[in-house]
């Protein structure tokens, strides 16, 4: 049996949630190599929600001083797919993006905080779906707000979850 990181990642966490949200953080970098430039912090993870802390550094800066817009849209999607894999297990499932719409609120300046959110009804209707082979589509929401709890933009994905050995690739 391959080894599986996010078993892992859920095994530390009984012992050390914060040592655990490292480890999950660190493995998104090596996994998707494009979020580190976010320098995220992740707050909180567990089944029902995810939440993230990003700071204005020159990494994620516009021309204004202020978050870039495409680093929220990053957070946005970085939220929700942690929320998803942590119901449904990377080494059984692939979560894709397909679908994605960012309504931007005001200028993020400062600390900004991600937060997605999954219901339970949810993940029991999705672990439905994938029991009958089927690729199962979700939406989820993430807010992303200042730190004086000002709603900065919401972005909303869409992803589809499908089990590896369904995955057809072209070689």
């Amino acid at each position: 049996m391959p080894f599986d990181v996010m078993d892992f990642v859920d095994r530390v966490e009984k012992k050390s949630p914060g040592l655990s949200r490292h480890l999950g953080v660190t493995y998104l970098n090596w996994f998707s190599p494009f979020n580190k430039h976010l320098k995220a912090k992740l707050l909180e993870w567990n089944n029902t929600k995810t939440r993230f802390r990003i700071q204005c550094h020159r990494g994620v800066r516009n021309h204004l001083g202020g978050i870039h817009a495409g680093a929220i849209f990053t957070l946005g999607e970085t939220c929700a797919g942690f929320v998803l894999i942590k119901n449904f297990s990377l080494k059984k499932f692939r979560p894709i993006m397909s679908d994605v719409n960012v309504k931007y609120e005001k200028q993020a300046r400062g600390t900004t905080f991600g937060t997605a959110e999954i219901k339970k009804a949810e993940v029991a209707r999705i672990n439905k779906e994938l029991k009958s082979s089927k690729p199962s589509f979700v939406w989820l929401k993430t807010k992303i707000e200042n730190d004086k709890n000002e709603l900065i933009a919401t972005v909303n994905t869409k992803w589809q979850l499908k089990p590896w050995d369904k995955i057809k690739i072209k070689k």
